[in-house]
């Protein structure tokens, strides 16, 4: 292989691993320990698949920042810390996404996530300033107009 190719790959590798790096250090801050109360199995699954999806979707990954969201929102089986603000920040980031694969399931759950029951006006503001920074993180730009509560 030439030098220069040589070169391209090593760089182009580095930015992927990169772009992943934030998110697997940030992982470890929104894991639970699977101890007392529910099914501890089904915990330690959780964590596994939790600590797989939080760098994917970091890096564009439809499904995974779906599988996110759901663990912020639901806390999956006691394996994430719940953080309902967060849930649908990344609800938001979704949507905003551009991705082809977004659909109807996705904009019912940025309502339920994001609606008036799910968090007060303040928790929403919050929700909106994490979509903001996870999509400048993310995708490099800005976020879109703010999305109207309803």
């Amino acid at each position: 292989m030439p030098r220069t190719l040589t070169v391209a790959v090593f760089a182009a590798g580095l930015a992927a691993h990169t772009a992943a790096a934030p998110a697997m250090e940030d992982v470890g801050k929104h894991m639970n320990y699977c101890v007392g109360g529910g099914d501890i199995n089904w915990c330690a699954l959780d964590r596994d698949e939790f600590r797989s999806d939080y760098p994917k979707a970091y890096n564009k990954d439809y499904q995974a920042q779906r599988n996110v969201a759901f663990c912020f929102d639901t806390g999956c089986n006691g394996a994430v810390i719940a953080k309902r603000s967060l849930a649908c920040a990344w609800r938001i980031v979704i949507l905003a996404s551009g991705s082809p694969r977004v659909e109807d399931s996705d904009h019912r759950n940025w309502r339920y996530h994001c609606g008036r029951k799910a968090l007060d006006e303040i928790a929403f503001a919050t929700a909106v300033r994490q979509a903001q920074g996870l999509f400048a993180e993310i995708y490099g730009g800005t976020l879109p107009p703010a999305f109207e509560r309803r």
